[in-house]
């Protein structure tokens, strides 16, 4: 009979190893005590292992799980924050793009309005403009047909009167005689005459010879601040009536069209009006044969005009 050395159980002796711990069976009758607690020895120090080994492992698995589920929850917060921030990065550049183009659509919109309101202003000027053109093509029209009409007119009293010259001289044919002895007599008188007198005979004479203004005057203006500028005027004179046109040598002092005028004969007074810079001129002026001189105003709501008023002299003569 064998004897486990560990656990006391007693096997046949045919069994080597016990059945429990797996110890080595001596033979107790074969061999010595001492080889026996030897072989004791030798199996108690060699490590064994225990069915309830393994459960401090397991535990300390089972202390860790909470760990790692807790890193795992806490790496999943960190991604969903993650992404929230990159989300609203998004939406807040999206919504400053769109503000920036509402911004840029508000601004050409109003460009539009404006260039819309700067081309209907202009449409207006330019409808003003050729209205008033219109008109003083108009005017002027109507003065080159009247002076055409007056042309014919004294054309027609030309004739007439060449023909009632024709019949005149064979009136006067007998009484050519008497008219040289007048003349020989008005003659003799104007020599007996002072020279003051003589003078004035003949200016009256020159402004009967003179006939109507109708013609081109030729001189200078002169205003306020010594700025002398070259005249030209234009008369067109149909009974009292006085037409024509004003030329100044500086076009923003007052170039334009006689709107209205009248003379007497011996004054004349006429207003011009420059549409391009709104200037009306007011011209009064006293008639010396040929010549006409006067003074003038000039006037406009322009601020480009300067001075504003303007007035001073001015001088014509007709060649």
């Amino acid at each position: 009979m064998k004897q486990c050395p560990r656990c006391g159980r007693q096997y046949t002796d045919d069994i080597s190893f016990c059945l429990e711990d797996g110890s080595y069976l001596p033979a107790t009758q074969d061999k010595p005590d001492f080889l026996l607690d030897t072989q004791q020895t030798l199996f108690s120090s060699a490590p064994q292992t225990q069915p309830g080994s393994l459960a401090p492992d397991t535990l300390k698995k089972k202390n860790n799980l909470p760990l790692i589920i807790g890193g795992l929850i806490i790496g999943l917060l960190l991604v969903v924050a993650f992404a929230g921030g990159i989300l609203l990065l998004f939406v807040s550049s999206k919504s400053g793009s769109s503000n920036t183009n509402q911004s840029v659509q508000a601004g050409l919109t109003n460009g539009n309005q404006k260039s819309d309101n700067s081309s209907n202003k202009s449409s207006q000027i330019t409808d003003t403009t050729n209205s008033k053109l219109s008109s003083g093509n108009r005017s002027e029209r109507n003065d080159s047909e009247n002076e055409a009409a007056n042309s014919d007119s004294e054309s027609s009293k030309v004739k007439e009167r060449g023909e009632g010259d024709d019949k005149i001289r064979e009136d006067k044919k007998g009484s050519a005689a008497d008219s040289d002895n007048e003349a020989e007599k008005s003659d003799a008188e104007d020599t007996k005459l002072p020279s003051t007198k003589r003078e004035e005979k003949k200016t009256s004479d020159q402004d009967r010879e003179t006939g109507p203004l109708s013609g081109v005057y030729y001189g200078s203006m002169l205003n306020q601040v010594g700025m002398n500028m070259g005249l030209t005027l234009r008369i067109n004179q149909r009974g009292s009536v006085i037409g024509g046109k004003v030329t100044v040598a500086k076009p923003y002092v007052g170039s334009g069209p006689i709107v209205s005028g009248y003379t007497d004969g011996i004054n004349i007074s006429f207003t011009s009006y420059n549409r391009q810079y709104q200037i009306t001129i007011n011209w009064q002026g006293r008639i010396s044969g040929n010549s006409i001189s006067g003074e003038f105003t000039a006037s406009s709501p322009s601020p480009y005009v300067y001075p504003n008023p303007s007035y001073g002299y001015w001088q014509t003569r007709r060649r």
